[in-house]
This record gives structure tokens, sequence and C-alpha cells, in this order.
């Protein structure tokens, strides 16, 4: 997920969220613990837009067309989020979490070896459970009223937060 994840950020997410439709910033992610996933944007102003492109992850797995040295791009930059130097409070903070979170030493190896091993077909598996997030259908906004209103049919329900 993480290399996918990196994958999506670079050549799907940024060229549709970031430069076509105008947002300061976006996110994805999957937490290798408890598997949630996230996707975001910020400040953005084609709300209804953004939710389409986050729409389309699934599809642009599944027919993910990429060299060896750009999958490899990929994982090296995964590594090295993984493995970056970390300050002692951070190495502390990261110790903590794993041990509340009941993450060993094995499991971080064990998924270090996964990112190392992964494959273009690999990912393209992974298609079908984002389509399954996305079909769940939720969605939070926290932004300017205005726009929150004029993109209402996106919503279930709003709230005006204080």
């Amino acid at each position: 997920y993480q290399v996918m994840s990196a994958i999506l950020k670079n050549s799907y997410l940024y060229p549709a969220i970031r430069m076509r439709g105008g947002a300061y910033g976006y996110s994805f992610a999957v937490s290798h613990i408890t598997g949630n996933v996230a996707m975001a944007t910020y400040r953005d102003p084609c709300l209804s837009e953004s939710l389409a492109v986050f729409g389309g992850c699934g599809d642009y797995i599944r027919s993910l067309k990429i060299t060896d040295s750009e999958l490899d791009r990929a994982v090296i930059g995964t590594v090295g989020r993984l493995d970056r130097p970390l300050s002692p409070y951070l190495k502390v903070a990261r110790s903590l979490s794993a041990f509340m979170s009941g993450v060993t030493y094995e499991d971080i190896c064990n998924r270090r070896a996964d990112v190392l091993s992964v494959t273009v077909r690999d990912i393209a598996s992974l298609a079908d459970p984002i389509d399954a997030v996305m079909r769940q259908g939720h969605i939070c906004v926290i932004g300017n009223e205005e726009k929150i209103a004029n993109e209402a049919s996106l919503f279930g329900s709003t709230v005006r937060l204080p």
C-alpha cells in the first residue's frame, strides 16, 4: 500500500488535484497498522472534482503501466520514508507507537521486505480494495461554509462547527 500510495501521489493525484484542480495540497495514506484509508485535499477550490479523482484511484491502479525504473523510484522513495534518520525524540515516539500498537521489530522488517519485493502486479491487485473503500462513501469536509453549501448534494448531512 505504501508503494501504491507513492505512485498515486506522484503520477495521478498531483497532476489531477494540484495542477489542474488548484488545491494547495493533497494526501493519500493507508495505515499499515489498521488498514484505514485517508484521502484529503487542502484549500481545494474543486471539491466535487477532487472527490471524483479520488473515486478513480482504483481504475488508475488497475490500469497502471509503469516501467521498472519508475517502480524502483517509488520503492526507493518508500524505503527512504521508512528508514529516514530520526531525532532521539522521534525514535522514542516511534517506539512508543509501535509498542502501543503491538508492532514488533519483525513486523517492521517484514514490511520493509514487502516494499522491496513489490511488483506492478502486486500494486494492481490493490485496486479492488481501494474501490471497496470508495463505495463506502464516507466523506468529511471541513471548510468554507458557502462552498460546502454549494456542494450539499454530496453529503447526507452537514454540521456547522462552533
